[in-house]
């Protein structure tokens, strides 16, 4: 992982009836749609020992964030969510990057 690298979280926490068939989607079919993604070079994932689920989505740079989440593949990543909506019980989506102060003013001399 390079530091300048921006990334994406996904934290979603299930009910506890259909947690294994998430669990089972989540790593074999939405990981995989979220790797077809252009822009984005590596996806990890992981469980918590209660039961949050968490995806992490790097892209290749920051003018790479935009036109990844904008392609087909990351709506139809986004369309399979549908099935699980009335199951989630929280999930949240932040984004992470570098970021570059802007200097105020020049110094002129």
């Amino acid at each position: 992982m390079n530091n300048d690298q921006p990334m994406m979280l996904l934290r979603a926490r299930i009910h506890a009836e259909v947690c294994e068939e998430f669990d089972r989607w989540f790593k074999s079919t939405h990981l995989e749609e979220v790797r077809a993604i252009p822009g984005i070079v590596e996806v990890r994932a992981g469980t918590a020992p209660d039961g949050l689920q968490l995806g992490i989505y790097f892209f290749i740079n920051a003018d790479s964030v935009q036109p990844a989440l904008a392609s087909p593949a990351a709506v139809a990543a986004r369309a399979s969510w549908q099935r699980w909506q009335p199951h989630l019980r929280e999930m949240s989506v932040e984004f992470w990057a570098a970021v570059t102060p802007t200097p105020l003013f020049e110094e002129i001399n």
